[in-house]
């Protein structure tokens, strides 16, 4: 054994535990940075129902008969978009279970 090949070694073993730490740590960071870009866009989102809207589109008894009915509805996603319901009617009697397919 030549003198100094301890010391070599003990070096190259401690370059290699900091290269493994470095890159955990741009790892964690680039989590950490990915959570914050996820709030900042979360927290700029518009609102999916405007916040003005009127009490009382629902009635306070509601539901009072065990049914619903839906006139000439018409729904969209977004305001931009359009409806995606267009006119739909249609009524859930009490106690029935009925489903809707596109035709």
């Amino acid at each position: 054994m030549f003198p100094g090949e301890g010391v070599v070694l003990i070096q190259s073993l401690q370059v290699t535990n900091f290269m493994q730490f470095a890159v955990r740590q741009a790892a964690e960071t680039e989590n950490y940075l990915t959570s914050v870009e996820r709030i900042e866009e979360y927290a700029t989102l518009a609102s999916e129902a405007d916040p003005t809207t009127q009490p009382g589109i629902i009635d306070k008894n509601w539901p009072s008969q065990g049914e619903i009915e839906f006139k000439e509805y018409f729904m969209t996603y977004r305001v931009e978009l359009p409806p995606v319901l267009n006119g739909i009617s249609f009524k859930v009697k009490q106690k029935n279970r009925d489903g809707l397919e596109k035709t």
